[in-house]
């Protein structure tokens, strides 16, 4: 699995977050560019993510989801989050019960814009 595959997995599953807590208009951020264009282009994706993209594109138009790119530096969530689904190692439920990583993810990320 290639890391775009790892960023697109990653969107879909807030997607599908955004979708079963009825949180219509919500914005996805990723530090992703590719991901983020394929996300939300009306062009063919490459082969070996067109199932996911699908997946993404469908989830923007039921639920009114909108995409943002942002560094790195600023989403570092969001990188981490990619990589334990591409590994298959978050927890189903890592935003109910965040761990003190991902908590310390979270105040360094808030940190830059404050």
């Amino acid at each position: 699995m290639s890391s775009l595959h790892g960023e697109l997995l990653a969107i879909r599953l807030a997607g599908g977050m955004i979708k079963a807590m009825g949180l219509r208009g919500a914005l996805i951020e990723s530090d992703n560019q590719t991901a983020i264009k394929l996300s939300v282009s009306e062009s063919v994706p490459p082969w070996e993510v067109m199932a996911v993209v699908g997946d993404i594109r469908k989830l923007k138009m039921e639920e009114g989801i909108s995409f943002a790119w942002i560094k790195r530096e600023a989403n570092g969530l969001a990188h981490a989050v990619a990589a334990e689904a591409m590994t298959g190692c978050l927890p189903v439920n890592w935003m109910s019960f965040p761990s003190s990583f991902v908590m310390s993810i979270v105040s360094r990320d808030a940190s830059p814009l404050l």
